[in-house]
């Protein structure tokens, strides 16, 4: 009798989880064919403006290091470190014994060789004799020139004196005695990517912001692209000339610029639409097709605002999932 008992319960549980597992798969069923609610968006032309910003140290548009052709005493230094100079203003003097010396030379060589010279008329000396005096004077001349440029040293450009190396009556040795940066204009060096290569060209136009002055916007324009491509980088480097006619940003000043390359005509796609496979960087999106959700690769270019620029995957009019693909699969059944 208890084994009849024992056996009867066994078969009602058995039946029972029979009859659950099939709940379930009929359950699981039911959700794998059931359609899923989501919202879409179109994949359309649009005309966007291409910019770009790099950011570099900004840098003198000139730097001159004043200094003699020959060792000599530095007799006085007539600027300061920070001082705004001329073109052509006086900025050293340096020891005049030997100028003295060389004038000297110059005035007793020249009235040798009038005299010579009148002596050549009459027939008194050879010719080689007369062209031996004349290269030499010549020579002397020359020396006495390059001496007297080693005496008063002047600035070349109009700018700032940036480096003082010595003190009044010091010698001169290797180092430049100062160093002069023109400010106004400055230059900006940036290196752009090689798909640019057809965009960029001098005279384009950009904008530029400083942490030193937040808020304010300089400009300036491209006045230089370099010919060639770096094959490690892919990119070429870009000149870029700030009027900087204020004088209120400086050498070694850190900068964005942002160059506007115009405009141009693009596909784009809801930035809501697009997901990235779990442990890549690979970007897809779901199309919607004949109330089907297809899973679809895409490569994108530049992000516009809250759009996508569509490289490859995508076209013209295709419809897109943008909210809803919480665990939606290729394949799922889908209105909207």
């Amino acid at each position: 009798m208890k084994k009849t008992a024992m056996y009867g319960l066994l078969l009602f549980n058995i039946l029972f989880l029979a009859s659950c597992g099939g709940k379930k798969a009929e359950d699981s069923n039911r959700n794998e064919n059931e359609t899923r609610k989501v919202s879409v968006g179109e994949v359309l032309p649009d005309t966007v403006r291409v910019t770009e910003a790099f950011t570099a140290n900004l840098e003198a548009y000139v730097t001159n290091k004043i200094a003699p052709q020959i060792p000599n005493r530095i007799s006085k230094i007539l600027v300061e470190v920070g001082q705004n100079v001329s073109q052509g203003q006086l900025l050293v003097t340096l020891d005049e014994a030997n100028m003295t010396q060389q004038r000297l030379q110059l005035e007793n060589m020249e009235a040798d060789f009038k005299r010579i010279d009148e002596l050549y008329a009459v027939g008194g000396i050879s010719k080689a004799q007369w062209e031996a005096k004349k290269t030499a004077l010549s020579v002397t001349r020359t020396a006495f020139k390059n001496l007297s440029q080693n005496t008063m040293l002047t600035s070349p450009v109009t700018g700032v004196v940036t480096q003082r190396n010595y003190d009044n009556g010091d010698m001169f040795a290797q180092i430049p005695i100062l160093v002069i940066e023109q400010i106004s204009p400055l230059k900006m060096r940036i290196n752009v990517s090689e798909k640019h290569f057809s965009d960029i060209r001098k005279g384009i136009k950009v904008s530029l912001e400083t942490d030193v002055y937040p808020g304010e916007e300089f400009g300036g324009v491209v006045a230089l692209t370099y010919p060639t491509i770096d094959p490690k980088s892919r990119t070429f480097e870009t000149e870029i000339e700030i009027k900087n006619a204020n004088r209120k940003l400086r050498p070694g000043m850190y900068a964005k610029a942002t160059l506007d390359f115009g405009t141009k005509p693009v596909l784009l796609v809801s930035d809501k639409a697009v997901n990235t496979l779990a442990g890549t960087n690979k970007k897809y999106v779901f199309v919607v097709e004949n109330g089907t959700a297809i899973q679809r690769n895409v490569r994108l270019g530049n992000l516009y605002g809250n759009q996508y620029e569509v490289l490859e995957g995508l076209q013209n009019g295709d419809k897109v999932v943008t909210a809803g693909a919480t665990n939606l699969k290729d394949g799922d059944k889908v209105e909207y």
